[in-house]
């Protein structure tokens, strides 16, 4: 069945995913019973919901890469007993994480990097130093640039 359902999601155009879908569908009437005929006829019943996709030709079928990122966060979160606290710490511990998550380098075997170490410095095009955490401390202090100065005394 998963291959059934994999060659429907390849599919080139809206036309042939229908069909594909439409082929999965009376497959699974004849040839499945139980849950796995109910899941399989919910996965079907979606399909106005995907054929969506092919008005984007270039973007992602599946989401497989957001999952990764959410199942990481979902770890983070449910290990600091989401968000208990004051709404202070709460930020603080959101911007902690974030930075992590933006400035520690991929893992070499990642591919399409063009050079790049970490997603920070893919998107700023730039990279202050060799080292991830000096490119994180620059990066992350702003060294008060984006925020108005307080008045002085006089």
């Amino acid at each position: 069945m998963s291959r059934q359902v994999w060659d429907a999601w390849r599919a080139v155009s809206v036309r042939s995913f229908s069909q594909r879908i439409r082929r999965l569908r009376s497959w699974a009437d004849s040839h499945l019973s139980g849950w796995i005929h109910e899941k399989t006829i919910r996965l079907c019943e979606k399909r106005s919901r995907w054929a969506v996709a092919y008005q984007h030709p270039t973007g992602h079928r599946t989401s497989n890469m957001l999952d990764r990122m959410m199942r990481g966060m979902n770890r983070y979160y449910s290990s600091t007993q989401h968000f208990h606290g004051s709404l202070t710490a709460i930020r603080l511990t959101s911007r902690s994480q974030a930075l992590l998550w933006n400035f520690t380098p991929w893992h070499p075997s990642i591919k399409h990097r063009d050079g790049w170490q970490s997603p920070a410095e893919r998107l700023n095009k730039h990279r202050y130093h060799d080292d991830w955490l000096q490119n994180l401390l620059i990066s992350a202090s702003c060294g008060g640039y984006r925020y108005k100065q307080p008045p002085q005394n006089p």
